[in-house]
């Protein structure tokens, strides 16, 4: 029987959010950066979405949705939409890396400051990976040898993560959903709703 078994670092990411701090060489400079919280996330994605055309957000919209039942023909998607894209990929890496920079910035530092930078998809690509993982991390399963399924170990959350709801990291999300056997898994009708969802797992969740 092979069990798999959360490391350290993983515990760590879900213990300290947004405190997590790691360092990426730089022109052989370490250069500290954070993990960054959902609502960073999101403001990555929103603000990348101001290069989006109608189009490429209904494209961006039903795909996040799994609406396309087949795989998509790449040779039907017409070249501005690729080129569309690629635009808001990027926009979205430079907002992350911004996020993840700024608190080792000064007030001056801005996005025009990462957009001059270089290794910007290298630095956002490890930022994400500090404050993200897969469910099959979250949830731990133990399987036979022939890869069967026999269980699901679910760590029990005994203390609040954080004061406010807002700092959280998409882990930390991911956690508290999954992290009391007893809580109905369901989607918050309100952020009121949400909140009380939390508190009753992990401690009273702050507003911003």
């Amino acid at each position: 029987m092979v069990v798999v078994i959360m490391e350290d670092s993983f515990l760590n990411m879900i213990r300290k959010g947004i405190n997590v701090k790691s360092f990426f060489t730089y022109d052989g400079h370490n250069m500290p950066i954070r993990a960054i919280s959902t609502v960073e996330t999101d403001d990555a994605k929103y603000k990348s979405m101001g290069l989006v055309d109608q189009k490429l957000a209904k494209f961006i919209l039903q795909m996040r949705l799994g609406t396309f039942k087949e795989a998509i023909d790449l040779s039907t998607v017409p070249p501005e939409m690729f080129t569309n894209y690629v635009r808001y990929v990027l926009e979205f890496d430079y907002w992350i890396v911004f996020h993840a920079m700024k608190d080792f910035r000064d007030s001056s530092f801005t996005i025009e400051d990462v957009r001059k930078m270089r290794h910007i998809h290298e630095i956002a690509m490890k930022a994400i990976n500090m404050s993200s993982a897969d469910t099959d991390f979250v949830i731990q399963f133990v399987r036979s040898e022939d890869g069967q399924e026999l269980a699901k170990v679910i760590y029990e959350l005994k203390q609040p993560l954080e004061s406010a709801i807002w700092k959280l990291t998409p882990l930390q999300h991911e956690f508290l959903k999954w992290s009391n056997p007893n809580q109905p898994i369901k989607v918050a009708g309100s952020m009121e709703e949400f909140e009380k969802v939390l508190s009753s797992i992990g401690g009273a969740i702050g507003r911003r």
